[in-house]
C-alpha cells in the first residue's frame, strides 16, 4: 500500500520535480537579491516574510514562482500517456497479487450475487406460473425495490475488494446493513407501512427525519416525534434477534454496525485506523490499494446480502424461496464464510510474528 512520505527520495516524480525546482528558484532569487546589493538580513527578511510584497523586489520572487506554476500545469498533459501506461501496469500487477491470495473468495462473492439474482428470477416466475396473489403487494414491492438496491451495493462492494479498497468496501457495507435494517422493519410490519414508505419516494425533506417519516405509520414508533435511521436499526436489531432460540444480544448486534461508522468518519480513530495495515510499525497514513483487510467487509456484506434477499423471498414462502434460500445459507457457511475467515486467520498471525521481532 502507498503511504506518505515526507522527504523527496525520487528528483524524477513530479513531487520530487517540484522540490527541486523551489530550491532553484529560492537560490536564483537570492542571487538577483544579491545582483541588486541587497544584504543577507534584508534577504532573509524577504524570504521568511508571509508577505507577497517586500521592498521594491517583492515582484521577482512571485513572477518567478507564477511561471514555474505555469511550466508545470503545461507539462501535466504531456504525461498523460506514459503515466496512464505505468499505472495500468502496476494495477495489473496488483490484480495478479491479490488474486493469488484472494481470487478464490471474490469469485464465490461474484457467484453468490448471481445465484441471488437466478433464484429471485425462479421465484417470480414460480409466482407467476401458480398464479399466486400476493397477500401484502406493498410489502413484496418495497422489498422487491431494496432488494434490486442492495444487489447494486453488493456489486460495488466486490469491485472494490477486487480492486484492494477494503475501507471503501465497508463504507459500502454499512449502506448495505441500513438496507437491510429497512427491509426487516417493513417484513415485520403492516403492508400499510410500506405503502407509506413507496409514497415517500418524492419527499421533499431536507432533514433526515422528514426522510423516514413513513416508519411513523408502525405502532412502534407512536411516542416519537421524529423517527431516524438509527431508531430503525434498532428495531430491526430486536426482530431479527427474536428469529433464533438463542436470541442474540442487540449490543452484539449494533456493533456490527457501529464499527464501520468509526472507520469511515472523519475523527482520528477513522483518520488513523484502516481495516487494512500498510505496516506494523506505528501508525501510517495509508492512501493506496491493499492486499489485506478484505475479509470483514466480505463476510460480513454477504450475510447481509443474504438476509435481505432472505427476507424478500419470505414474502410468500413457496418451494423456490425454500430451496433458494437454502441454496444460499450453504454458499456463504459452506464456500464465502471459511475461506476468508481462513486468510483472516492467516493475516493476524503474520502481523504477531511481524510486531514481536
Amino acid at each position: 500500500m502507498d503511504e506518505y512520505e515526507f522527504e523527496v527520495e525520487n528528483d524524477e516524480i513530479f513531487g520530487g520535480l517540484i522540490y527541486k525546482n523551489v530550491l532553484g528558484l529560492k537560490a536564483t532569487c537570492i542571487s538577483v537579491f544579491q545582483k541588486n546589493e541587497k544584504s543577507d538580513e534584508e534577504i532573509k527578511a524577504y524570504l521568511d516574510s508571509e508577505s507577497t510584497e517586500v521592498g521594491s523586489y517583492g515582484h521577482i520572487y512571485i513572477d518567478m514562482c507564477d511561471n514555474l506554476i505555469k511550466s508545470f500545469c503545461d507539462g501535466i498533459e504531456e504525461c498523460f500517456a506514459e503515466d496512464d501506461k505505468l499505472e495500468k501496469e502496476e494495477e495489473k500487477l496488483f490484480s495478479e497479487h491479490l488474486q493469488s491470495s484472494w481470487g478464490i473468495g471474490i469469485a464465490w462473492m461474484k457467484q453468490y450475487r448471481r445465484k441471488c439474482f437466478e433464484i429471485w428470477n425462479s421465484w417470480k416466475w414460480y409466482i407467476k406460473r401458480e398464479c399466486i396473489s400476493m397477500k401484502n403487494p406493498y410489502t413484496y414491492a418495497a422489498l422487491q425495490a431494496i432488494h434490486g438496491k442492495a444487489m447494486l451495493v453488493y456489486a460495488e462492494i466486490i469491485c472494490l475488494l477486487e480492486n484492494g479498497f477494503p475501507d471503501g468496501a465497508y463504507a459500502h457495507y454499512r449502506s448495505l446493513y441500513e438496507l437491510w435494517a429497512v427491509a426487516e422493519f417493513l417484513h415485520n410490519d403492516s403492508d400499510e407501512v410500506s405503502k407509506a414508505f413507496i409514497e415517500s419516494i418524492d419527499s421533499k425533506s431536507n432533514s433526515e427525519s422528514g426522510h423516514y417519516k413513513w416508519a411513523k405509520k408502525s405502532n412502534r414508533f407512536t411516542d416519537k416525534e421524529e423517527v431516524i435511521i438509527s431508531n430503525i436499526v434498532s428495531e430491526a436489531h430486536k426482530t431479527f434477534s427474536n428469529n433464533f432460540d438463542k436470541p442474540i444480544s442487540n449490543t452484539k448486534l449494533k456493533k456490527v454496525y457501529t464499527f464501520p461508522n468509526r472507520i469511515i468518519h472523519p475523527s482520528a480513530e477513522g483518520v488513523f485506523r484502516r481495516t487494512s495495515y500498510a505496516t506494523v510499525e506505528g501508525v501510517g497514513v495509508t492512501f493506496g490499494r491493499a492486499d489485506n483487510g478484505l475479509a470483514t467487509p466480505a463476510i460480513n456484506s454477504s450475510f447481509t446480502m443474504y438476509n435481505i434477499t432472505r427476507l424478500f423471498l419470505s414474502v410468500d414462502v413457496n418451494p423456490v424461496s425454500a430451496i433458494g434460500i437454502r441454496v444460499l445459507d450453504n454458499i456463504i457457511g459452506k464456500k464465502i464464510a471459511p475461506f476468508f475467515e481462513e486468510i483472516h486467520k492467516e493475516e493476524q498471525q503474520y502481523l504477531i510474528k511481524a510486531e514481536s521481532k
